[in-house]
């Protein structure tokens, strides 16, 4: 989690715009970068082998669950930045590329390749709890 956190803090960065569909998706990502950083600071505020099951379960799961969200606030980003390159394509033929585009789609990159990579299971399904 911590290359996805680190790849989608230099994308966020390289935003540069004020249009509607870019602030939209640096919302997300900043939303994804805050489940992110509070998997990490989960995953690393026990100790693991000497702490009860119980309470390895309750955090093993609250670690899916971040992982999950995180990773959805991640997708809902992109999908905010490809409107915002079909909304552009649609009023210019060839639209300029911002200077920070290359960046960002390398960044982007990293981060989902790093969530498929690091967190494969729990991104594609979330459970839900029945008391809560």
């Amino acid at each position: 989690m911590y290359c996805a956190y680190c790849s989608m803090m230099v994308a966020l960065k390289n935003i540069e715009d004020n249009h509607p569909l870019l602030i939209a998706a640096k919302e997300h990502l900043e939303l994804a970068i805050v489940y992110a950083k509070q998997y990490h600071e989960k995953q690393s505020s026990i100790y693991w082998q000497t702490t009860k099951v119980a309470t390895k379960k309750t955090l093993k799961q609250k670690l899916r669950t971040l992982a999950f969200d995180a990773y959805t606030a991640f997708l809902k980003a992109t999908d905010y930045l490809n409107a915002y390159v079909d909304e552009v394509q649609t009023h210019q033929p060839i639209p300029p590329v911002p200077q920070w585009w290359d960046e960002m789609l390398i960044s982007l990159t990293l981060a989902d390749d790093s969530f498929h990579k690091e967190h494969k299971q729990e991104i594609s399904s979330k459970q839900l709890s029945v008391f809560e």
